[in-house]
């Protein structure tokens, strides 16, 4: 019997590390607006220690995202998958996430007609991750291309058919920072909604509302 490439590779072991990922809002029903009751007073104590209050009016984002990896697609194309799997990427802070989705929403907008006013909102959601994950912060420049995803996708293809539960990498859009692409959803092992983040297109960039 062969041995797992991916089991060569470093590895990153996440012992409840704290994570961040930036989610597109699409007008939520009303069901999808709340959290889960009984998890609220668990969300309120764990939170206390941040000084952040749970907010009310978002998606439950550990249920988004397992029922997004569960699900059959269609996927979007991103660094790490070409679209035939799931891949949902967090980064180590909130301006990290800012950082990758702002770029790629700006990208998309200059390609459209989109009105100057247009507004889109996100919601930032914390994460604890725990689990090993494919590090390739190191040694890998062309996993890490500013524009040419075919060399980290075949990677990432490769990975997640050894069933890795995801890839560390360095953040492409914001230097210094530490971004994670998740494959597998028992490497999330818990996930708490923080806010809303509204941009706004002018017709050349972004601006936080």
């Amino acid at each position: 019997m062969g041995v797992s490439t991916e089991r060569l590779l470093p590895q990153f072991k996440n012992k409840e590390n704290r994570v961040f990922n930036l989610m597109g809002l699409k007008e939520p029903s009303e069901v999808e607006r709340q959290a889960d009751p009984a998890d609220r007073n668990a969300l309120q104590d764990f939170l206390a220690a941040y000084r952040t209050p749970v907010p009310d009016g978002l998606v439950d984002p550990l249920k988004k995202l397992k029922a997004f990896l569960d699900s059959a697609g269609p996927f979007p194309s991103s660094r790490f998958s070409d679209g035939t799997f799931p891949a949902i990427y967090m980064g180590d802070s909130e301006e990290t996430c800012l950082a990758e989705v702002s770029f790629h929403l700006t990208e998309k907008l200059r390609e459209t007609s989109a009105a100057i006013t247009k507004r889109h909102t996100f919601q930032l959601s914390l994460y604890t991750l725990t689990g090993e994950t494919v590090d390739v912060r190191r040694g890998f420049p062309r996993l890490h291309l500013k524009s040419d995803w075919a060399p980290s996708q075949a990677f990432g293809a490769l990975r997640f058919a050894e069933h890795a539960k995801g890839i560390t990498f360095k953040s492409v859009r914001r230097k210094g920072a530490v971004a994670t692409a998740v494959f597998k959803a028992p490497l999330v092992a818990l996930g708490l909604p923080i806010k809303a983040v509204v941009l706004q297109w002018d017709g050349a960039k972004l601006k936080q509302l």
